[in-house]
């Protein structure tokens, strides 16, 4: 673990430093694709609640709603595939809402590696919302981009529900690094997330 920091310290100095150069995506680069492996993240077969995010509200999923919630499942292998049980719970009308989606993953121009999440609806796979790795632990944390609020830069931090009230200051640092943002909207709320257990 203490490695892992310090070789994530080390890459993100070095990214910090090339950040002109790759304004867009600092993380994406190749030396870093050990740690956005989007199969691998996938295949996490744990509940994950998104612990907070760059942004206040999320227009296609939830508005400013809390406990969001995602668990794959269904995985094909072959294919790299699964179906992602997703939901978040709605104060409004006091109730858990539940929705299913299909996942897949790709790979963005010169990784060798899928790197990104896509997800969408199973009927239609035209229509999906993708979620680039910046950093996985492949167990506990996934630090995410979130392109489909319209800014490129928007962050999200998901932990493995085992994990949640005792995050890793190794998804915390990346999520600090590569997210650049003061403002951290909390959406994991004990409370109501208790009910979705």
């Amino acid at each position: 673990m203490y490695l892992a920091a310090v070789v994530l310290a080390t890459l993100s100095a070095t990214t910090l430093a090339s950040e002109k150069k790759n304004v867009d995506s600092p993380e994406r680069q190749l030396k870093l694709s050990p740690y956005q492996d989007a199969w691998k993240s996938v295949e996490n077969r744990a509940k994950r609640y998104q612990l907070y995010r760059s942004y206040e509200s999320d227009k296609m999923f939830g508005g400013s709603s809390k406990c969001m919630f995602i668990k794959q499942t269904h995985h094909n292998t072959s294919h790299k595939t699964a179906v992602t049980e997703m939901g978040y719970y709605n104060s409004t009308a006091n109730k858990i809402m539940n929705f299913t989606a299909c996942t897949r993953v790709v790979k963005t121009d010169s990784y060798t590696k899928d790197n990104v999440i896509r997800a969408g609806p199973c009927g239609n796979l035209s229509i999906f919302a993708d979620s680039p790795i910046i950093f996985s632990d492949y167990v506990t944390c996934d630090v995410v981009r979130a392109p489909h609020t319209g800014n490129p830069f928007d962050c999200e931090l998901w932990v493995a529900e085992d994990s949640i009230t005792n995050v890793k200051s190794i998804c915390e640092f990346a999520y600090d690094v590569f997210c650049n943002t003061t403002m951290k909207y909390s959406i994991f709320d004990g409370t109501c997330c208790d009910q979705i257990k």
